[in-house]
């Protein structure tokens, strides 16, 4: 984040964890408006005390509608997704020009989605 100009705009998803509210807060600390989806009334209210710039309803079918709506349809300029077997599809087309994604964790298993990614075999540990 720290390579972030003021006022960029960053979505990220399911932020009511540890991790999320972490990375909203550093978000916040360099002054990028964050984004925030939450998949619950309580979860939402949570991050928008929290400092969210806009918090959407990540299970409504059109919140990505409402970031790009947000953003007067440039995009974001990062994606911090926890639930990336989930949302990827979503989030791609909501990412402006030179956007990045950032995925936490990996998942178990291949996706099986319209917008596959085959992750490559990786060790469960290091030495």
């Amino acid at each position: 984040m720290a390579s972030f100009a003021p006022a960029r705009f960053c979505s990220f998803t399911a932020l009511t964890g540890g991790v999320g509210l972490a990375a909203l807060q550093l978000a916040r600390a360099v002054d990028v408006r964050v984004l925030a989806t939450g998949g619950t009334p309580a979860g939402r209210a949570l991050l928008s005390d929290e400092g969210a710039y806009a918090v959407f309803d990540h299970h409504a079918g059109d919140y990505p509608q409402e970031v790009l709506a947000a953003t007067d349809g440039r995009g974001v300029d990062m994606i911090l997704e926890m639930l990336a077997n989930v949302n990827l599809g979503k989030d791609l087309p909501m990412l402006a020009q030179h956007g990045r994604v950032v995925i936490v964790g990996r998942p178990r298993a291949r996706w099986k989605s319209p917008h596959a990614i085959s992750w490559p075999a990786m060790p469960t540990s290091v030495a």
